[in-house]
């Protein structure tokens, strides 16, 4: 991956993901499969290390083939690394093709909720959107029921837009979010 990582602390830094990741991976939705599995239609079985760590692959060949990460790039993807433990995944998506507008999708472990990494992961990300690349607005959508993601995304500073039909099935049911935005020319930091 060509981007490099964002310490938040001394304990937390937003890291590019590698191929050793695939087994922290494993075993958090192997831990968590019931909690995480309730919003992520990935995290419903556990994967082989193998077909875990071909994701992984995948993923990074597809963001090493483009121009870099500030000239024209689709996606930033990063590991969450708490200590020396990986705990969760945040990315910021590109989601036109005029490259104004983005999406921040996340999940973490359930061990480490309620210290405010996630919130703080994705106000960096969020900062890194405006300043950065230069989008005008960042979405996240998070499935109504879910709470913590949706309490991750008011305490960064996110405003709630609505509720949306997904092109997502949860356990062949539709999916509707609850959406939340947050706009270039409004967003300040929270306190």
């Amino acid at each position: 991956m060509a981007y490099d990582s964002i310490q938040l602390d001394d304990r937390l830094i937003l890291r590019p993901p590698i191929y050793e990741d695939a087994l922290a991976v494993l075993d958090i939705i192997a831990r968590d499969s019931a909690y995480l599995g309730q919003y992520l239609p990935w995290a419903e079985t556990v994967p082989s290390l193998e077909d875990q760590t071909r994701y992984i692959q995948s993923r990074m060949n597809d963001e090493s083939e483009s121009d870099g990460r500030r000239a024209g790039k689709q996606s930033e993807w990063y590991a969450i690394q708490l200590d020396d433990e990986l705990v969760g995944a945040i990315e910021l998506t590109v989601t036109n093709d005029t490259g104004r507008k983005g999406e921040l999708g996340y999940w973490l472990a359930s061990h480490s909720q309620g210290r405010g990494i996630m919130t703080r992961s994705a106000i960096a990300l969020t900062s890194l959107g405006f300043a950065e690349l230069r989008l005008n607005v960042i979405w996240i959508h998070a499935e109504l029921s879910n709470t913590p993601s949706r309490s991750v995304a008011e305490r960064a500073g996110y405003a709630f837009r609505g509720k949306f039909s997904r092109n997502m099935l949860m356990r062949q049911d539709p999916v509707i979010m609850a959406g939340y935005s947050a706009d270039a020319d409004e967003w300040e930091l929270p306190d």
